[in-house]
């Protein structure tokens, strides 16, 4: 089996991204404007797309591809990994912690140890056509 790379969250890519040339938050937003001929994305919304609180759509995507320089398919790759990842948490949040002896009707508390990811699983799941 090849390594593949792991999948990354959207945030961590368009952060790093962003930092590695040299760009705020605005003007990355001031950038995605200019490209894009829209001046509806903020900084706000990238601070957003940063802390995970929402993933661009696959517009967006096609304009951070340009500005970032970053392939269209490891932006997408990172979105549905995201996608995925936020649904996985949900389900975890509101599931009974495993031995534990929760009230029927309560929803238990949830630490970050209680949810993980199959990282063998992922890397075949989100495999990048070419990627290695």
């Amino acid at each position: 089996m090849e390594d593949r790379p792991i999948p990354e969250l959207i945030s961590d890519l368009i952060k790093r991204a962003r930092t590695e040339r040299g760009l705020s938050q605005t003007g990355l937003a001031m950038s995605l404007a200019d490209v894009s001929g829209q001046d509806t994305v903020t900084r706000s919304e990238v601070s957003r797309w940063e802390r995970g609180k929402r993933i661009p759509t696959r517009h967006w995507l096609r304009w951070l591809t340009v500005v970032l320089e970053v392939p269209l398919e490891r932006l997408e790759c990172s979105a549905t990994f995201s996608r995925r990842f936020r649904t996985v948490k949900s389900v975890a949040d509101v599931l009974p912690m495993v031995g534990g002896s929760a009230e029927p009707g309560a929803i238990p508390r949830q630490t970050s140890n209680d949810v993980t990811i199959n990282l063998e699983h992922d890397r075949d799941t989100f495999h990048t056509p070419g990627a290695k």
